[in-house]
């Protein structure tokens, strides 16, 4: 019975995961005042979002009013990806990332970017910039980030 709760809890985090959604689409958080939500990740960086001048660097873009996108690096196959996101003052969103290997799995060893889309309340994009805090857990450091609205064209 536990195990089954367990996975009913872990499901939706797994699915959101898992999602093939081009990160420059799709709806956000919700109502006002409704907590961050990770909508769905894909590999490579949305149109318009530029990766950072240094490599393997997270970059973030506000994608619409109700919507972030956080482009992080890491393996194809075990990516780094957002577990949790709250928002800890009006302009700042603290994100969790933590490297997706399952038991067992192998982790390639290539290089490249995937852009998560994170569901936001409208007020928090509001100034147009949001500060994010980007907490990797052990053994990386943890890095502080600008994003503005993606440029589209």
């Amino acid at each position: 019975m536990r195990k089954a709760a367990a996975l009913l809890f872990v499901a939706p985090f797994l699915l959101a995961g898992c999602a093939q959604a081009d990160p420059g689409d799709g709806g956000g958080a919700g109502s006002a005042g409704e907590a961050p939500v990770v909508l769905d990740s894909r590999r490579g960086v949305p149109k318009g979002m530029r990766p950072a001048a240094k490599m393997a660097e997270p970059v973030a873009a506000i994608l619409a009013p109700d919507r972030l996108a956080l482009a992080t690096w890491g393996s194809s196959t075990c990516p780094s990806l957002p577990v949790r996101a709250k928002v800890t003052r009006p302009d700042t969103l603290r994100v969790d990332v933590r490297m997706d290997a399952g038991k067992g799995q192998v982790c390639t060893m290539d290089l490249g970017p995937t852009t998560t889309r994170i569901g936001v309340d409208p007020a928090l994009t509001e100034d147009g910039a949001v500060q994010l805090l980007v907490e990797f857990g052990k053994g990386r450091q943890d890095v502080r980030l600008t994003a503005r609205p993606v440029a589209r064209g």
